[in-house]
């Protein structure tokens, strides 16, 4: 069954801290439109807001795609355990 995930996250950065580090944005899609992810970091003042959204259009792959898939799923795992850094000033 083809399926969307979507999470946002809004986080204010406490006074007396700066940014040292965050996650750069991507986009990423898998041949034949099987699916897309998305994950955008924007900055407004000492606003973050972090989308993410997970697409999927079908849910049976041949099996020619399994390592594409794969990569797929390894890329968004390992976006998804990245940090945000804050230094104090």
């Amino acid at each position: 069954t083809p399926f969307i995930e979507k999470k946002m996250v809004r986080i204010t950065i406490p006074e007396g801290y700066i940014i040292e580090s965050i996650p750069e944005s991507i986009a990423i899609g898998l041949p034949n439109n099987f699916g897309i992810y998305i994950f955008n970091v924007k900055m407004q003042g000492n606003k973050m807001m972090i989308l993410s959204k997970l697409q999927m259009n079908t849910a049976i792959y041949p099996v020619l795609n399994y390592d594409e898939i794969k990569e797929f799923y390894k890329i968004i795992v390992n976006k998804n355990l990245e940090q945000i850094v804050l230094k104090k000033v």
